[in-house]
Protein backbone atom coordinates (compact mmCIF):
# COMPACT_ATOMS: atom_id res chain seq x y z
CA UNK A 1 0.00 0.00 0.00
CA UNK A 2 1.42 3.36 -1.28
CA UNK A 3 -0.39 5.39 1.79
CA UNK A 4 2.70 3.65 4.31
CA UNK A 5 5.08 5.16 2.76
CA UNK A 6 3.27 8.89 2.81
CA UNK A 7 5.85 11.03 4.99
CA UNK A 8 4.51 12.54 8.05
CA UNK A 9 1.29 10.45 7.71
CA UNK A 10 0.24 8.98 11.82
CA UNK A 11 -2.35 7.27 11.22
CA UNK A 12 -4.67 6.05 8.22
CA UNK A 13 -7.99 4.47 8.64
CA UNK A 14 -10.87 2.91 5.94
CA UNK A 15 -14.27 2.93 7.17
CA UNK A 16 -16.47 0.47 4.77
CA UNK A 17 -19.91 0.78 4.47
CA UNK A 18 -21.90 -2.25 5.99
CA UNK A 19 -22.73 -4.91 3.42
CA UNK A 20 -26.71 -4.39 3.24
CA UNK A 21 -26.11 -0.23 3.02
CA UNK A 22 -27.25 1.74 0.62
CA UNK A 23 -23.90 3.66 0.57
CA UNK A 24 -22.50 6.13 -2.27
CA UNK A 25 -19.41 5.46 -1.77
CA UNK A 26 -17.49 2.36 -1.04
CA UNK A 27 -15.20 3.64 1.85
CA UNK A 28 -14.87 6.44 3.48
CA UNK A 29 -10.69 7.11 4.19
CA UNK A 30 -9.49 9.06 7.17
CA UNK A 31 -5.48 9.68 6.75
CA UNK A 32 -3.94 11.55 10.22
CA UNK A 33 -1.13 14.50 10.09
CA UNK A 34 0.64 16.46 12.91
CA UNK A 35 -1.07 19.37 11.41
CA UNK A 36 -1.90 21.18 7.86
CA UNK A 37 1.65 21.93 6.90
CA UNK A 38 2.42 18.52 7.36
CA UNK A 39 -0.37 17.13 5.32
CA UNK A 40 0.80 19.69 2.80
CA UNK A 41 4.30 18.74 2.82
CA UNK A 42 3.17 14.63 2.94
CA UNK A 43 0.92 15.00 -0.30
CA UNK A 44 3.63 17.30 -1.94
CA UNK A 45 6.73 14.83 -1.61
CA UNK A 46 7.23 11.82 -3.90
CA UNK A 47 5.62 9.37 -1.91
CA UNK A 48 2.38 11.20 -1.39
CA UNK A 49 2.23 11.95 -5.26
CA UNK A 50 2.47 8.38 -6.47
CA UNK A 51 -0.07 6.90 -3.88
CA UNK A 52 -3.07 10.09 -5.00
CA UNK A 53 -1.94 8.90 -8.53
CA UNK A 54 -2.49 5.30 -7.57
CA UNK A 55 -6.04 6.19 -5.97
CA UNK A 56 -7.01 7.85 -8.80
CA UNK A 57 -6.28 5.24 -11.10
CA UNK A 58 -8.69 2.74 -8.99
CA UNK A 59 -11.75 5.32 -8.29
CA UNK A 60 -14.42 6.81 -10.67
CA UNK A 61 -14.92 9.51 -7.85
CA UNK A 62 -13.35 11.36 -4.84
CA UNK A 63 -13.95 13.79 -2.61
CA UNK A 64 -10.93 15.44 -0.14
CA UNK A 65 -12.36 17.12 3.21
CA UNK A 66 -9.84 18.30 5.46
CA UNK A 67 -11.23 18.40 9.09
CA UNK A 68 -10.35 19.17 12.72
CA UNK A 69 -10.69 16.20 15.01
CA UNK A 70 -12.65 16.83 18.27
CA UNK A 71 -12.66 14.65 20.71
CA UNK A 72 -16.38 14.73 22.85
CA UNK A 73 -15.90 11.56 25.28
Amino acid sequence: MLAHQIPGLRAFKVNVPLADADAPYDSINELYFDDEEARVAAFASPQGKASGEDAAAHTSQRVHIVTMEHALI
